[in-house]
């Protein structure tokens, strides 16, 4: 099935907003077996969303439009939509009452510029939005159909998987299963992966999601559904078995979730010590709900004198090694484990750059320690090269592989 996406409005243009909803509905459409033709993006002016709407009218079959339903004066969907069909704008009544109901569910009286919401092409079906004032709605268009959504992805997602899945072809949907791997560059990954076969017409593809890569399996286009299912598991289980401990998990579940799974199936507590990633890790940690069944303590010495004063780093070893220096994260490990009464502590300490690396030491490198369980100790020194925010999220990730190895989390190979 043939299918175009427009995006409409003058702040995706000038950048100010990124553009997610294209490529949450490219991604959903290619699961769901439908093939995206085109993406296109356009300005808030009417002749122009019109005469696009009318030229992908006339090669696609579905055309998912989102952006512009608001009741402002840039928000020219519907009319450019009218016109592009060769119709007349009118009151919708549908429309307008659902626009009434959820005004009036905030205790409010609805206005006239939130009635122009309801205003839509003749003809127009009306699309409940359960999440928004702004009434979605689909429109024949020559020979095409379009459905125009709200822009808030919010808005937008629950509107997509209620609407456009019985719209596709019956059959049409393909298994999916996604791997997550870390450990490895796309480039290396890809190196391991192509002395895989896999059976025939399954589709692979990599995502970057720095500094893990996803592997995304799809099954043949055309498969029946149990034989595609079985088709991609079979895929997946010669990829985990090759890879071995790459692959960490299948699903959403990233990395650091993973590991504060880990730790928490185990019953070990952990304890941070951060100084170039400012908590970075501790917030990775904490992103997902549950992690006081793991983390105990979390201290973010930048400064040499927290270092000593919070964590009882020697003054001593600061003199001598440097505050970027594995003597130093050890310490800090040391120190963490023994203040937060925890089994395993980890250690980061860098320069995360800009600034502040010398030749000896440039920006980038970062060194870790890590404290328990036990007697377990290790320290580690990497080199990162990119931004600052690149540099911060490879430490903490890195300190995560390392307190998996401790843990023997289907760890133990050398970073």
């Amino acid at each position: 099935m043939r299918v175009e996406i427009l995006s409409i409005g003058n702040e995706l243009l000038s950048g100010a907003i990124v553009d997610t909803n294209s490529a949450w509905m490219a991604e959903r459409l290619y699961a769901l077996g439908a093939r995206v033709e085109a993406m296109h993006t356009v300005a808030d002016e009417l002749e122009a969303v019109a005469e696009v709407l009318r030229r992908t009218a006339a090669r696609c079959d579905l055309i998912l439009c989102t952006g512009g339903l608001g009741p402002t004066e840039d928000d020219l969907t519907a009319e450019a939509a009218a016109l592009a069909a060769g119709v007349a704008l009118e009151r919708n009544a549908e429309a307008a009452a659902q626009v009434t109901e959820v005004v009036s569910g905030y205790g409010l009286a609805v206005t006239e510029r939130q009635l122009g919401q309801a205003d839509l092409p003749a003809g127009s079906a009306v699309l409940r939005n359960h999440h928004g004032t702004a009434p979605a709605f689909a429109l024949t268009i020559g020979a095409c159909e379009a459905l125009f959504f709200p822009g808030p992805p919010r808005e937008l997602q629950p509107l997509f998987e209620r609407e456009v899945p019985p719209r596709l072809p019956a059959g049409s949907a393909r298994s999916a299963l996604q791997l997550r791997t870390f450990g490895r560059s796309e480039s290396r990954l890809a190196d391991l992966v192509r002395a895989i076969e896999l059976p025939a017409g399954v589709e692979l593809g990599y995502q970057v999601a720095f500094p893990e890569i996803l592997l995304r399996l799809l099954s043949p286009i055309g498969a029946e559904r149990e034989e595609g299912a079985r088709q991609v598991e079979e895929a997946a289980a010669r990829l985990e078995a090759a890879l071995g401990e790459l692959v960490y998990a299948r699903g959403e579940l990233d990395f650091p979730t993973f590991f504060g799974e880990a730790l928490a199936t185990r019953g070990l507590k952990l304890a941070l010590a951060e100084s170039c990633t400012g908590g970075y890790a501790a917030k990775l940690l904490t992103d997902a709900p549950g992690a006081s069944r793991f983390l105990t303590f979390s201290a973010v010495t930048y400064a040499n004198e927290a270092k000593v004063g919070v964590l009882g780093v020697s003054p001593a070893t600061l003199e001598a090694k440097g505050a970027v220096s594995e003597e130093v994260a050890l310490e800090m490990a040391r120190g963490a484990r023994r203040v937060g009464g925890a089994d395993l502590a980890l250690a980061i300490t860098g320069i995360a750059g800009p600034e502040g690396g010398t030749e000896e030491k440039p920006v980038g490198t970062v060194c870790f320690a890590v404290s328990g369980p036990g007697e377990h100790e290790l320290c580690l020194t990497r080199t990162f090269r990119g931004s600052r925010e690149r540099i911060r999220r490879g430490g903490a990730f890195t300190a995560f592989e390392l307190g998996r190895q401790a843990i023997g989390a289907g760890a133990g190979r050398r970073l």
